[in-house]
Formats: C-alpha cells, structure tokens, sequence
C-alpha cells in the first residue's frame, strides 16, 4: 500500500479520503512517460513563443480582483510592481494556496476558500542515486522496482519506493521515494544524513557492502520551496471532487483558475495541470471576444 497509494498520492494512507482518493478517470495501461531531457525542456518549449513577454523572479504578492481591471501586485528586484489587465488566469499551486502566500482583494469566495482548506497538499521527496557506468551493482538493470527488496525494511514507510533508471535512461542511477509524514522528516535532514539512510536501507536490502558509495546524489525538498510549498494536491480527509470543480470555477468572469489541484478528472499529473490551463485560456479569449477551441 505504502508503495502504490500512498506514493501515488503524495502523503500518508490515514489522510486520504476513503471514499474520493483515487477519483477521477483511469489511465491507460502503459501510459506513463519520462521525459528523458526534464521538464524544464516542456516549459521551455510552451514558453518560446512569448519568452519576451515573461517577467522572471517575480513574486506575487497580492490580487485585487474588485474592478473590472484586475491588479496583480508582485516584487520584483526588491521593488513592488503592479500590472492591470482585463483577464488573469491563476495558477497557483495548492500548497501557496493554502498558506495564503497571496492575499486576495476582496478575499475569496466561501466555495472557492472551502475547496483550498479541504484540499489537500502533498509531501514527496524526490533523492536520486547514481554511479559510474562501470560500478558493480547489485541489482539486475532490468528490473523498474525493487519491491519485494523494500519489504525487508523494518520501517517502509520511510522509503515508499526504490526506482531503478537504468531501464528507462541507461544510467546506474536509483530513485528513491518518500512521501508524507516521512518525506517532511527527510527534508530536514542534511543531504549527508539523507544519504547516510538510503545507504543504510541498501545495506538491508542487499547485504552489508554490496552498494559502493554513489558519485552523485541530489534531493528535492518541495516543501521547503516558498513557490510550491509542498508537491500537489490529494484528496483529504472531508474533500470531495466538488472542491476541484470549485477551484476551477472563474471568478466575475476576468479571473480564471487552473492548476493540477483544479483538474477533476487528472489531478496531481502534469498533462492534468497542462490541460486545466489550456481550458482556462479557452475561457480567458472567449472573455475578450476571441472564439478559439484550444485542442
């Protein structure tokens, strides 16, 4: 369960919801994909055609949505800016939401507010493992998991999973996963400690000294992040798929909401969260008269 659910899901099995956690459509068999170049070579692309109208490092700060204009405040360069436009699509993630990074001016609807404290947001810590081409591992390269490896831990809830690249990036390099309650743990801890422990799980898994010491090793830390503020949504204790519906939902027809924690039916993905700004720019031109089907 640690390794299907409550990885999938980004935090611990008692903060799902029984009923709704794994609502909305089925994938397809064999429908997952790894971009090998990252997902900065996604965003870069989708980017391209308006890189010069962007504003990097810029902080929102504040939404005025009161007028027909709506006022987006953000910092930038220590100096606060303000830009006014007829149309805003928010894309806040779930975990910013939450923590009311933003003020909104007037505040929220009720449905909408409810929706973002219901919600919940995840913890997944991402530590990648690697080694030369020639080290001497002890796992075969074509195995994707090491599941029944995992199950002599006494803790597994620690490691929710143990994924081999090699299958997928012709790397020796292992992916290491842990989400919720233990995830918030391990991103306190130095990168040193955390290595210490997945080597230590190793040496559980495959005998004393059988995994030499990695030549790289990296870890992502989400929650720490004051622009994410945790990984993406789940759905919570008391949280229903009315919630996401609720986050979509614009707001006096200018401010339109996207986000995978929007998405109904592909939350917590990112196609979902690519295909729920896609709608949300639908809206937005359709609000300034521009009659477009974005496919």
């Amino acid at each position: 369960l640690n390794s299907i659910i409550a990885k999938e899901e980004n935090t611990d099995l008692e903060e799902l919801s029984l009923w709704w956690w794994d609502n909305g459509k089925v994938h397809a068999e064999n429908d997952e994909r790894i971009i090998v170049e990252g997902y900065s070579t996604l965003i870069e692309n989708y980017a391209e055609p308006i890189k010069d109208k962007i504003s990097f490092e810029s902080v929102v700060t504040s939404i005025n949505w009161s007028n027909n204009l709506v006022e987006v405040t953000y910092m930038k360069d220590s100096s606060e800016e303000t830009v006014r436009a007829r149309n805003v699509i928010v894309t806040l993630p779930i975990g910013v939401l939450k923590a009311g990074s933003v003020s909104f001016l007037p505040p929220l609807p009720i449905r909408k507010q409810q929706a973002i404290d219901r919600l919940g947001s995840g913890s997944f810590v991402k530590s990648f493992l690697s080694w030369d081409e020639d080290a001497d591992l002890p796992w075969n390269e074509e195995n994707d998991f090491f599941l029944e490896s995992i199950n002599s831990l006494d803790k597994t809830t620690q490691w929710n999973e143990f994924y081999n690249n090699f299958p997928t990036l012709v790397t020796n390099s292992i992916l290491g996963i842990s989400t919720g309650k233990e995830a918030r743990r391990i991103e306190g801890l130095s990168d040193t400690e955390i290595l210490d422990e997945m080597m230590a799980a190793f040496s559980t898994m495959f005998g004393t000294d059988r995994v030499p010491s990695p030549t790289g090793f990296k870890v992502s830390r989400w929650n720490a992040d004051p622009y994410s503020q945790g990984a993406y949504s789940f759905m919570a204790l008391g949280s229903s798929p009315r919630d996401r519906d609720a986050l979509r939902e614009a707001m006096t027809g200018s401010m339109f909401w996207a986000g995978e924690a929007s998405n109904t039916n592909y939350a917590a993905t990112a196609h979902g969260a690519i295909a729920s700004g896609w709608a949300a720019g639908e809206q937005a031109l359709k609000n300034l008269g521009v009659d477009v089907t974005v496919e």
